[in-house]
């Protein structure tokens, strides 16, 4: 477990971390970018060729099942290129490698800090849905089950949103 991450769930008695308060993760609606490279909430900095590059490969790496070498790239990209425009989606990413192989408490921290940290990122709301399927998959589903409300309260019309409520529609 990690110490650093407060429980903030009402009555949760679990022993992994859980993401921010409702407070931290952001009350604006969503802000769909169309293409997976950038979109509303990026840093400062634009993505320069050799870090797209980077990202690309990296990407092309977890869409090929290497998840792993997905995820030491992901995790490079970031030391390496920490004011590029895409490290919000290099940190979902991250985030999907890490779940893809069962690690779900470090999942749900990379997606705690997407929603956290770029809470108007076109992928702050996907990673609020993963997070709740990090949950799920620990089977603490009173997490869960409130981080899929966040996002819908959140970014109501999205598509992890509908998602979102399927899921609940099933608990």
């Amino acid at each position: 477990t990690n110490d650093s991450v407060k429980n903030v769930a009402p009555a949760a008695t679990t022993s992994h971390p859980v993401l921010p308060a409702t407070s931290n993760v952001g009350r604006t609606a969503p802000k769909l970018a169309s293409v997976e490279h950038g979109g509303p909430g990026k840093t400062s900095a634009a993505a320069s060729k050799s870090d797209l590059q980077h990202y690309e490969a990296a990407l092309a790496s977890y869409h090929k099942g290497k998840y792993a070498e997905a995820e030491r790239a992901f995790s490079g990209f970031m030391k390496q290129y920490p004011q590029s425009s895409l490290v919000p989606n290099a940190l979902y990413w991250l985030g999907e490698c890490l779940y893809s192989t069962g690690k779900y408490d470090a999942a749900i921290i990379a997606f705690k800090d997407v929603a956290g940290k770029y809470p108007g990122h076109d992928k702050a709301a996907a990673a609020l849905l993963k997070a709740g399927y990090s949950y799920s998959e620990l089977k603490d589903q009173e997490n869960a089950r409130f981080y899929w409300q966040i996002l819908i309260d959140d970014f109501p019309g999205s598509a992890p949103a509908n998602l979102a409520r399927e899921r609940l529609a099933g608990l």
